[in-house]
């Protein structure tokens, strides 16, 4: 066991000692190659174009707008994607969407015809698609761990470096604005159309009412008959917003969404107490009972709705800016420094296995002939007659 680690360590010492040796017989060899080459790498990096870096930052826009005005409704709908549009995109989901718009074709294809990048980029053809990715390439979207969006774009020019990464602020209010507008237009189309037919409701209970009044002479509502109406109609108008925001949901999420099946419960819970409710049989206590109810629905429904028509027409920028883009003091690529020290050391790892291999042909050479010349034929390119 002892000879075998004797040998083992006269073999690493014999390696060492064999690489200090071929350090020493290549020296000469090594530095002249890694001197043109770090003279030639120079040279060429600096005739590469000078490209500079300008960075904008923003942060994921607050919650406001249509969904923090739903309250319990707003609550579950702020997680599903389909109308992550509706109002502000905020929080995480706001995060993604604004990832998603950054990444769209229609924000690249707006700031390519922005910038006028074709020619800028100077694509022969012409071709949209061969511009869309030369920008891609530079411009670097990430997410950083506090939550705000850095967007770097690089080009020959800091000016312009700086005027594309500023204008994706632009592009991001707009297109958001615009989400957010077909997401209020859908909402309010939605409400509207339950306003109106709680209206229609309401009116035609007020004309019954008054109907019977008319033909019964009773003129005041009895005080045992309007407290048992106004407890009962809360109850029922419950059950109307329920009902509401189930039909909504399931427009937007689906009848497999846990979400829906939720409300589909708690609506069947309160179907229940409601069951339980004697009917009294009294023409007045219904009429009343219905009347209260649309009043109380509507007593809801018309604030959301005003507000879903305030937010249609807003058209409020989302987009918080932490820092615009400056242009840049000094070049952001090449990395002449870089390139050259790697240049350099690839030259001296090439050259220095050159010299040993050329080193072990030559004892090759010398020690066996025939198999010098097997590996010479086997590496040469003339044609054998």
């Amino acid at each position: 066991m002892s000879s075998n680690m004797n040998e083992s360590r006269l073999l690493k010492q014999s390696s060492i000692v064999w690489f200090v040796a071929l350090l020493g017989r290549a020296r000469t060899f090594v530095l002249v190659s890694c001197l043109l080459t770090a003279v030639i790498s120079g040279g060429v990096s600096s005739l590469l174009p000078h490209w500079y870096a300008s960075t904008v930052t923003i942060l994921p826009p607050r919650e406001t707008g249509i969904l923090s005005s739903l309250g319990s409704l707003g609550s579950a709908l702020r997680d599903f994607a389909p109308i992550r549009s509706i109002g502000a995109l905020g929080g995480r989901g706001g995060q993604y969407n604004y990832l998603s718009i950054l990444e769209s074709r229609s924000a690249k294809e707006a700031m390519v015809n922005q910038f006028d990048l074709k020619k800028v980029y100077e694509i022969a053809d012409s071709s949209m698609e061969k511009t869309i990715k030369l920008l891609e390439t530079n411009v670097d979207v990430e997410v950083s761990e506090e939550g705000h969006i850095n967007i770097t774009v690089f080009d020959k020019e800091p000016e312009r470096a700086a005027a594309i990464a500023n204008h994706y602020i632009d592009i991001l209010n707009t297109i958001s604005t615009d989400l957010n507008h077909q997401g209020s237009s859908k909402y309010r189309e939605f409400l509207e159309a339950g306003v109106r037919e709680a209206k229609d409701s309401l009116a035609a209970y007020e004309e019954a009412f008054r109907n019977f009044q008319k033909t019964s002479g009773m003129v005041a509502v009895p005080d045992d008959i309007q407290a048992g109406a106004k407890a009962f109609a809360q109850l029922y108008a419950d059950k109307a917003i329920k009902e509401i925001e189930l039909e909504f949901l399931l427009q937007v999420a689906g009848s497999e969404n846990s979400e829906v099946q939720r409300r589909r419960a708690e609506l069947r819970i309160l179907n229940n107490k409601l069951s339980l409710i004697p009917d009294l049989g009294l023409t007045q206590w219904r009429i009343y009972r219905n009347l209260l109810i649309q009043a109380r629905i509507l007593e809801v429904m018309i604030p959301v709705y005003e507000q879903a028509r305030l937010e249609e027409k807003k058209e409020t920028p989302s987009v918080a800016v932490l820092d615009r883009a400056i242009p840049a003091e000094r070049k952001a690529k090449p990395k002449r420094l870089l390139i050259i020290l790697i240049a350099t050391l690839s030259a001296g790892m090439l050259s220095l296995s050159f010299y040993a291999l050329r080193e072990q042909l030559d004892a090759l050479k010398s020690r066996s002939p025939e198999s010098y010349d097997v590996i010479r034929s086997a590496f040469s390119f003339r044609r054998r007659k």
